[in-house]
């Protein structure tokens, strides 16, 4: 049994560099599952990430590095 377990960016369309930093995450999880791991043991270390990206106020991602 295959499990695909991946962060979904709910916003519609909308390309900020929360959407890039998610769909970069995404990218991740699936080139590790290509390769052979369990997707959900390489979501777990990106689940604080998500959240933290998902309530930044942060304009940019230089903003939010120097912010965490």
């Amino acid at each position: 049994m295959i499990v695909k377990v991946y962060i979904n960016n709910m916003k519609a369309n909308i390309k900020t560099w929360q959407d890039r930093r998610i769909n970069a995450i995404n990218r991740k999880i699936k080139k590790g599952v290509a390769k052979g791991y369990s997707a959900q043991s390489i979501a777990e270390n990106y689940i604080e990430e998500h959240f933290n990206i998902c309530n930044s106020k942060a304009k940019s991602k230089r903003e939010y590095k120097q912010m965490n």
